[in-house]
């Protein structure tokens, strides 16, 4: 539970805990309990708290300490509606981790490079080995989806045109055809289903890219980079 958000609410909607406990129906001590992090609150309590504190759905999120959900694009092509389709990837990938249902962990990664690692062989080789495929042989989708399992990555194939997660181009090669969405240590990798096996497997190879160097927002050079990342991972 976020107790300082959670006392920061109390400040802002009822100026006092004295005026919160009433509203709730329960003693100060109560409240000083819980923002001190004596007990946690009953569960039957949390509807009061929410109502009275009127939070919305990410701020309830926040208050019990669930990490938000972050999505980082392979490429957004400066499309007019990049900022909608980002926020309609996000609550598409919030529902998936909702699905999981279990808890989020928020310390340890999958995997991490230093952000000033250039040689795009050497991290190519770096996240074979942490898959456990030899340095010579070609990182295989089948391969990868096992060794991902192990590692709390999940990959999903999604129709991205069919559900409006694609920013459309006249260019069609500039769309999106993959991402990645976080939430604590939990990461999922969303893949068009309208793409070959081979593309699909580059694909996937490129955004362990973006994952090993915790990317949230890229530039065009490290698309670039991690394309070639990709490309040492499948053609060593």
């Amino acid at each position: 539970m976020n107790f300082e958000f959670f006392r920061d609410k109390i400040t802002e909607k009822f100026k006092s805990h004295q005026n919160f406990a009433d509203a709730i129906g329960v003693a100060r001590g109560t409240v000083s309990a819980w923002l001190n992090n004596k007990h946690q609150p009953e569960s039957s309590r949390f509807l009061d708290i929410i109502s009275a504190l009127n939070l919305n759905e990410d701020e309830v999120s926040k208050l019990m300490g669930i990490p938000e959900t972050t999505v980082v694009f392979r490429k957004v092509g400066g499309a007019t509606s990049t900022e909608e389709i980002q926020k309609r990837s996000k609550d598409f990938a919030d529902t998936f981790f909702k699905i999981d249902g279990s808890s989020y962990v928020t310390t340890g990664r999958f995997f991490s490079i230093s952000a000033q690692q250039t040689d795009h062989v050497e991290v190519a080789n770096y996240i074979r080995n942490f898959l456990g495929i030899g340095k010579n042989e070609p990182a295989k989708l089948s391969n990868i989806l096992t060794q991902l399992n192990k590692h709390n990555v999940n990959v999903f194939f999604v129709p991205f045109k069919k559900i409006g997660i694609t920013i459309p181009q006249k260019n069609t090669t500039n769309r999106e055809v993959a991402f990645t969405a976080k939430k604590g240590n939990k990461t999922i990798i969303f893949v068009d289903t309208d793409r070959t096996i081979d593309e699909t497997n580059f694909d996937v190879c490129h955004e362990l890219a973006h994952i090993a160097f915790t990317h949230t927002v890229t530039t065009d050079a490290e698309e670039t980079f991690c394309n070639m990342v990709a490309q040492g991972l499948v053609y060593p």
